[in-house]
């Protein structure tokens, strides 16, 4: 065999196929990180919606119960908006149902918003506390 005819063919060859090569690694690349940064949207705008959902609820119930307006179906109202946020969660789900429990620790802190014994200056460290939480897991769970 004539090694020089070989090297001219595979020279031939990967000059009309190295070009190919190259643009299928680089949409292989390209798609996986377009696809990391359209999940990180997702779950930015998921944890955005729910920290403004909290927020609001929030909000709501404190100045209805300043005003001894918070009934019982506003109080229940603003229990299912918080807890159809955290649901409504796909991409996010794991980290703000597994690690925070963001409807139980919601559940937690407005359960004496009703009482008599209601403390003001405790439920807003509760919430603010809550808040914190989602923001600091959001960060990591955005960054990864």
């Amino acid at each position: 065999m004539d090694w020089t005819l070989a090297a001219k063919i595979v020279a031939v060859a990967w000059a009309a196929i190295g070009p190919l090569v190259g643009v299928l690694i680089g949409a292989f690349l390209t798609s996986r990180i377009q696809r990391r940064q359209w999940l990180s949207d997702r779950k930015r705008e998921e944890y955005h919606e729910l920290l403004s959902t909290i927020t609001a609820a929030y909000q709501e119930m404190m100045l209805l119960k300043n005003t001894d307006n918070l009934s019982m179906e506003d109080y229940n109202r603003l229990n299912f908006t918080v807890h159809n946020a955290v649901q409504n969660c796909i991409f996010a789900s794991d980290s703000v149902i597994m690690k925070v429990d963001v409807f139980g620790e919601w559940v937690k802190s407005v359960r004496n918003v009703k009482g008599d014994d209601f403390n003001k200056i405790e439920f807003g460290k509760k919430m603010g506390s809550l808040l914190e939480d989602i923001r600091q897991l959001a960060l990591k769970d955005i960054r990864s």
